[in-house]
C-alpha cells in the first residue's frame, strides 16, 4: 500500500512538471514514456584485431585459473562443510613456592590445588602467579582505606556506606580515613607473595569434538601424552603469545587459546589434528586502569571463641580461556556444481572489460562504438511503404543487422564500402521516408556488413 502511494505521488509530480514546462504536457510525457519504454538488445560485431583478441583470451584464461585454482582447489569449494561442536577439560599439576622479602617469612610451598582456583571452570582455568593473604579477619571497627568515599575531609557520617564498610561517624587514627565497621584488619597489597616455579606447571588439555552432519568424532588424547597437542606448560602458552612469566607475574593477564579443528574429511581421518593459536586479549598498557587480571576469594572458619573469621586472598595470575572452532569438509557434487556455475558467470567480465578497452583505448574506438550501438525508432517503422515493408519481411537479415562484421585488416581507403545492401543500413528517417523514390534492387552479397578501413 505504501509503495503504491509513493508511486502515485511520483507520477503526479512528473505530470505536474510536464504540464508546467514549455514543451507542453503531451510532448514532455511522450518523451518520458519513450525513455522508459525502451528495449535494448545485444548486437554482435566481429572484429579482426589480434591485440583485442589477445586481451580477451588472456582475461578468459585468468578468470578460468581463478575459478579452477583459487576458488575450487585452494578454497575447496567442491566440498560441503559442517561446523565443529565440542568441549574442553583441563587438569593442572605442579608445585611452586614463595618467600616474603619484607617480613622474612619462611619458604611456603604451593601445589596445583592451592594455585588453581576455582578447581573447575567451563573451558577455562586460572593459575595464580602472586597472592596477597590477609589472615584472621573478624568483624570489627578499623580505619578504612577507601580514598573515594571514605576520606575524613569529606565528612564521616554515621551509618553511611563506603567501599570498605559502614562509617561509624569518627575519623581514624591517621586522620585521613574514616573508621568503618567491616572485616578487620583491612587488606594490604604490600604483603603479597610471588609464586616461583608456576611456569613449569603442566596443563593437560582434553578436546572432544564432533562433526554432527557426518557423525565423525575426534579427540586429541587418542595417541597418549604429546607436548604441543594435549600437554602444555604455562611458559609454553605464554611464549606462544609472545610473553614471559616474569613480565606478567605481577599484574596477571588473560590468555586466549584457540583450537582449530578445520579438517579435510576426504583424506585420512588420522590427519585431522588441531592447530593452536595463543593471544593475549587484556590491555597491555600499564597505565590503563585495572589492567591484567586478579580477583578475591575467602576461606571462612570459626575461632576457638566460636567467632566467625576468614582468610582473604587476592590472587593475580593468568586466566586461560580455551575455545573450539573450525569445520569439516567433504566432497559434494552439489557444491562443485554451484562453484563451477558461479565461476562461469564471471566469464562475462572478460567481454565487458574487452568492450571497455575497445571503446575507450583503441585507435578506431569511434568506429567500433558506432557499429556496436544502433537505435531503431519503432514510430518510424509505421511509415515504411508497403514495398519496403514486404522486402524487410523477406530478408534473411532484417533492417539493422543483429550481427555485423568489422575487418580491421589493411585495405585501400578508410571509408565504408559503397556497395552495402541498403537493407543492412540502420533505419532512419531518410531511408524510410515514404516520399523517397523507389529503392534499387539490392545486389547479392554476404549477410555480414563489411566495414574496411586502414589500421
Amino acid at each position: 500500500y505504501m509503495g503504491s502511494r509513493a508511486a502515485k505521488n511520483i507520477f503526479c509530480s512528473v505530470l505536474s512538471f510536464c504540464c508546467l514546462s514549455r514543451m507542453g504536457c503531451r510532448d514532455s510525457c511522450s518523451n518520458v514514456m519513450n525513455t522508459i519504454f525502451t528495449y535494448k538488445s545485444v548486437r554482435f560485431i566481429e572484429i579482426k584485431n589480434r591485440w583485442l583478441a589477445a586481451i580477451y583470451y588472456a582475461l578468459i584464461i585468468g578468470i578460468f585459473c581463478y575459478i579452477a585454482v583459487y576458488s575450487i582447489w585452494y578454497k575447496q569449494q567442491y566440498q560441503e562443510f559442517d561446523p565443529v561442536v565440542g568441549t574442553t577439560s583441563m587438569k593442572v599439576k605442579g608445585a611452586a613456592y614463595s618467600t616474603h622479602p619484607y617480613y622474612n617469612l619462611p619458604l611456603t610451598v604451593y601445589d596445583a590445588y592451592d594455585v588453581v582456583n576455582p578447581a573447575l571452570e567451563n573451558n577455562a582455568l586460572f593459575i595464580a602467579t602472586r597472592i596477597m593473604t590477609m589472615k584472621n579477619q573478624t568483624r570489627g571497627i578499623c580505619e578504612g582505606i577507601d580514598s573515594t568515599t571514605g576520606l575524613c575531609s569529606h565528612g564521616c557520617s554515621s551509618g553511611e556506606t563506603t567501599y570498605d564498610g559502614v562509617m561509624t561517624g569518627t575519623c581514624g587514627p591517621t586522620g585521613k580515613f574514616c573508621n568503618v565497621y567491616t572485616w578487620c584488619p583491612m587488606e594490604n597489597d604490600n604483603i603479597t607473595q610471588t609464586l616461583h616455579g608456576v611456569g613449569n606447571f603442566s596443563i593437560f588439555l582434553k578436546a572432544n569434538i564432533q562433526y554432527p552432519k557426518w557423525g565423525i568424532s575426534r579427540s586429541n588424547f587418542k595417541t597418549g601424552l604429546v607436548d604441543g597437542l594435549n600437554r602444555f606448560t604455562l611458559d609454553s602458552l605464554l611464549f606462544g603469545a609472545g610473553y614471559t612469566l616474569d613480565f606478567i607475574s605481577h599484574d596477571g593477564c588473560i590468555l586466549l587459546v584457540g583450537i582449530d579443528y578445520t579438517c579435510d574429511l576426504d583424506k585420512d581421518i588420522e590427519q585431522c589434528t588441531p592447530k593452536f593459536t595463543f593471544t593475549r586479549i587484556d590491555p597491555t598498557d600499564p597505565t590503563v586502569f585495572s589492567h591484567g587480571f586478579n580477583y578475591r576469594f575467602v576461606s571462612r572458619y570459626l575461632t576457638p571463641q566460636n567467632e566467625e573469621a576468614r582468610i582473604l586472598y587476592k590472587a593475580y595470575g593468568v586466566r586461560i580461556v580455551f575455545y573450539l572452532f573450525g569445520q569439516g569438509g567433504k566432497f559434494s557434487i552439489t557444491a562443485l556444481t554451484l562453484a563451477i556455475g558461479s565461476g562461469l558467470g564471471l566469464l562475462g567480465i572478460a567481454s565487458l572489460l574487452t568492450d571497455v578497452i575497445m571503446q575507450k583505448l583503441f585507435p578506431h574506438r569511434e568506429l567500433y562504438t558506432r557499429e556496436k550501438f544502433d537505435v531503431i525508432d519503432d514510430v518510424n517503422l509505421h511509415q515504411i511503404p508497403s514495398y519496403i515493408h514486404n522486402d524487410v519481411n523477406d530478408m534473411e537479415h532484417p533492417v539493422g543487422n543483429h550481427y555485423d562484421y568489422v575487418n580491421d585488416a589493411s585495405h585501400n581507403g578508410n571509408k565504408h564500402n559503397n556497395n552495402h545492401d541498403l537493407r543492412n543500413q540502420p533505419v532512419n528517417d531518410t531511408v524510410l521516408n515514404p516520399s523517397s523514390p523507389l529503392l534499387p534492387e539490392p545486389a547479392a552479397e554476404s549477410p555480414y556488413t563489411m566495414l574496411q578501413f586502414q589500421r
